[in-house]
């Protein structure tokens, strides 16, 4: 599929054109491919500096962070990402922290592993408060996948303690 446009020119004259059955394309100019072959799902691309973290959730934390970008965006009346919502949880969640407990109800209310696809691209702007609470994660977890475990807990966190 490509994008491009036509100059289209009625059959006779300068006479008005109402319906493309009279007409004909005098040129095309096509400006390249919609997309190319590895989808932006697939491999996304990012600014310099930037990471991305793919992780695999579950409906139920998908549900949790896309429920979670909505209400953030209602409270700010702007639209939100996620992205957004998962930086202001990390940012916020600093001065707060995370306790074990929280960590242990978070995991027994939310199932995390599932076939959901998300990426999140995390900023040299915010990745300093990202890996601080990644690393707080990984000190009182003892689980693999830290990741796919942080992004929904953070929200999760900020959320119930109204940080967001």
């Amino acid at each position: 599929m490509f994008a491009g446009s036509a100059i289209w020119f009625p059959a006779a004259g300068n006479e008005r054109c109402d319906s493309l059955g009279n007409g004909r394309i005098r040129q095309i100019y096509i400006s390249g491919p919609l997309w190319t072959k590895s989808h932006a799902l697939d491999d996304p691309l990012m600014a310099a500096g930037n990471r991305n973290v793919r992780i695999h959730l579950s409906q139920q934390c998908f549900d949790l962070l896309a429920d979670a970008m909505c209400a953030y965006s209602k409270r700010t009346g702007r639209f939100q990402t996620m992205r957004m919502t998962v930086q202001r949880a990390c940012e916020r969640l600093q001065s707060h922290g995370i306790s074990k407990e929280e960590l242990d109800l978070f995991l027994s209310e939310f199932p995390v592993d599932g076939d959901i696809t998300v990426w999140l691209e995390v900023s040299p702007k915010w990745s300093a408060d990202y890996d601080a609470l990644r690393d707080k994660v990984k000190k009182i977890g003892d689980r693999q996948g830290i990741d796919k475990i942080l992004v929904p807990l953070a929200v999760y966190l900020a959320e119930r303690h109204n940080l967001i």
